[in-house]
C-alpha cells in the first residue's frame, strides 16, 4: 500500500487525470488491473506486493477490483496522505518558529547582559549631577524638526536598563 499512498501524494487530477480513465469503466480482472496500475499509475509491485492490494482493493473477494470503487479508495488515500504531510509540515515549522523565538530571546538577553557589563551602581553626587548636565546639554541642542534629529520613541515605553539607557542615550544624541 505504501506505493499506492506515494503515487496517490504524487497525482495531480488536472495534469494526470486522462490516465486513470482506465478505472472509471466496471470490474477488472486481476491481470488488468495489474496493467493499469503501471501504465496509469506508475505503480511496479512484486506478487507479495500485489496480492496484498488485491486483498485490500477486492471489497467482495470475487476476484476482481471495480475501478470506481478503487479510485474512490485511491483518492482518499492520497487525501489522508497529503493531510498527513501538511501536518507534519505544520508541525515542523512551529517548533522552528519556537526555536527561533527562544535562540532571539537568548541572544537578547545576552546582548543586554553584555550592555549591563561596566555599568555600576556606585555613583556619588556628583556623578549624578554630570551626568544630568551631559543630558541637559544634548537636550538644549536636540532640534526635533531637523531632517537629521534622531526619533525619541525608544525613552517611551518599556523600561529601559541602565545599558539600555546608555546605548540609547548614545545612538540618538552622539
Amino acid at each position: 500500500l505504501k506505493k499506492v499512498a506515494v503515487a496517490a501524494v504524487k497525482y495531480d487530477r488536472a495534469k494526470d487525470g486522462v490516465y486513470i480513465n482506465a478505472f472509471r469503466g466496471g470490474a477488472m480482472k486481476p491481470d488488468a488491473f495489474r496493467l493499469e496500475m503501471r501504465r496509469s499509475l506508475n505503480i511496479k509491485l512484486r506478487d507479495d506486493e500485489f496480492e496484498e492490494l488485491l486483498a485490500e482493493f477486492d471489497g467482495d473477494g470475487d476476484g476482481t477490483i471495480v475501478g470506481s470503487e478503487f479510485l474512490i479508495q485511491f483518492m482518499s488515500i492520497g487525501f489522508k496522505e497529503k493531510s498527513r504531510i501538511s501536518h507534519r509540515r505544520r508541525q515542523k515549522q512551529k517548533k522552528k518558529e519556537l526555536s527561533d523565538k527562544m535562540e532571539e530571546k537568548r541572544r537578547r538577553l545576552k546582548e543586554e547582559a553584555k550592555m549591563e557589563m561596566g555599568i555600576t551602581n556606585d555613583f556619588g553626587k556628583r556623578d549624578l549631577e554630570s551626568a544630568l548636565d551631559k543630558i541637559q546639554q544634548v537636550a538644549g541642542d536636540y532640534d526635533a524638526t531637523s531632517a537629521s534629529a534622531m526619533s525619541l520613541q525608544g525613552f517611551l515605553g518599556t523600561p529601559l536598563t541602565p545599558g539600555n539607557l546608555r546605548d540609547l542615550l548614545r545612538r540618538t544624541f552622539n
